[in-house]
């Protein structure tokens, strides 16, 4: 979205009340053993009914809306996104270790790295005898490493606004431009009872909730061209609420003059995208 599309949205933080539950896609139906398990972040569909439902109900104007999010904001109101997935943590090699073992690379593991690197685009004639669709993109490789470094895992899943937009510019982040995911699950018991007894309604009385509760001074944060009070709106499942408040002249962190020189060639997917599967 450009910075021109961007001065029309206002961004707004969304705190829980309590627990948050973001149903999946999988069936699910209350029982004995049945657990309603979620997913966290929510779809952006989510939020924005959620901040839409804040809005005085027009039947008769067709309303336009623009929204962005949702991501996440620290308590010092540092705007948070998804990390890369091209990038790779880096560690030296202990000085100590036994000069005939080899550490070997992990591609896996979410670690804290000594530095930082990103995948590249597959170049030079070593690469000849791989095959791959060359009116397509190249494939992504590991770059060549200096002696004593080896690849130890990937980075937190989270990265700064601010540290993103250098990023995309082809800047590498540092340890501090790093978080993991802030929210822990909790997992709460459902038993619907009949009225006026102390007996279970029926099977379908029992189910396990597997809700997210974010970490002391965590919200949701998101954008929408709309203005809305501070108010309390309904999120996800299960009766859960939480308290939207305008975001008054703040800003999300993203250096737009660097993104006018137009240097890079970086494409970043800032929200879930569908693809069919065939």
């Amino acid at each position: 979205m450009s910075e021109t599309k961007l001065a029309d949205l206002q961004w707004y933080a969304l705190d829980p009340i309590d627990v948050l539950l973001f149903r999946e896609s999988k069936p699910f139906s209350p029982g004995e053993g049945s657990w309603a398990k979620g997913l966290f972040p929510p779809m952006p569909t989510t939020i924005f009914q959620a901040l839409r439902s804040a809005l005085p109900y027009s039947p008769t104007k067709n309303r336009d809306l623009k929204f962005l999010g949702p991501f996440l904001l620290d308590q010092e109101n540092t705007l948070w996104l998804p990390t890369p997935k091209d990038l790779l943590a880096l560690c030296h090699r202990d000085p100590n270790a036994d000069p005939d073992t080899t550490p070997e690379d992990n591609f896996e593991e979410k670690t804290q790295g000594d530095q930082y690197t990103r995948l590249s685009p597959l170049e030079g004639e070593h690469w000849q005898h791989i095959q791959w669709d060359r009116q397509g993109l190249p494939p992504l490789i590991p770059p060549s490493l200096p002696n004593g470094d080896f690849i130890c895992g990937r980075p937190q899943p989270w990265i700064r606004a601010s540290a993103l937009s250098a990023y995309l510019q082809g800047s590498l982040p540092q340890v501090k431009d790093f978080h993991d995911d802030p929210w822990d699950t909790q997992v709460l018991p459902h038993i619907d009872i009949q009225s006026n007894t102390r007996q279970v309604k029926d099977e379908a009385g029992y189910f396990t909730e597997v809700a997210i509760r974010l970490r002391r001074g965590w919200r949701l944060a998101a954008a929408i061209s709309a203005q809305i009070p501070t108010t309390t709106v309904r999120l996800g499942g299960e009766g859960h609420r939480a308290l939207v408040a305008p975001l008054k002249n703040w800003k999300p962190g993203i250096d737009w003059d660097r993104f006018r020189e137009r240097t890079g060639s970086v494409a970043y997917l800032l929200t879930p995208g569908l693809a069919q599967a065939e």
